[in-house]
């Protein structure tokens, strides 16, 4: 495991840590299901991939947000005029949704 990856594996997990917490509140789609438990799952990484999977599943502090009609109009407007691929566009609309509760419209972490 390179230096970069095992920064981004600790700033992984403080983040996990203030969520687990209730320090902060976020959302996300569904789609971090599948981005985040791939590579525990590829890696074997039993113990990691049941952490994120408990938590993204029943985190009290994070909203899984389901792609329903309305959210997949919004991505793919998002898809269309930035041009970024289905998935990021999927979660940017989840940001944008959640960012009208928030201090800033692309805020998608926001303090309890």
């Amino acid at each position: 495991m390179g230096a970069l990856e095992n920064k981004l594996r600790a700033a992984q997990s403080v983040g996990l840590d203030s969520m687990e917490a209730g320090a902060i509140q976020t959302v996300t789609s569904v789609v971090t299901l599948i981005e985040v438990l791939t590579r525990p799952l590829a890696k074997g990484e039993q113990q990691l991939y049941s952490r994120y999977e408990q938590y993204l599943r029943f985190g009290p502090s994070l909203t899984l947000r389901s792609l329903d009609p309305n959210l997949a109009l919004r991505a793919a407007q998002l898809r269309a005029r930035y041009q970024v691929r289905t998935a990021d566009a999927i979660q940017l609309a989840t940001a944008l949704e959640f960012g009208r509760a928030c201090s800033s419209p692309m805020t998608i972490v926001c303090a309890k």
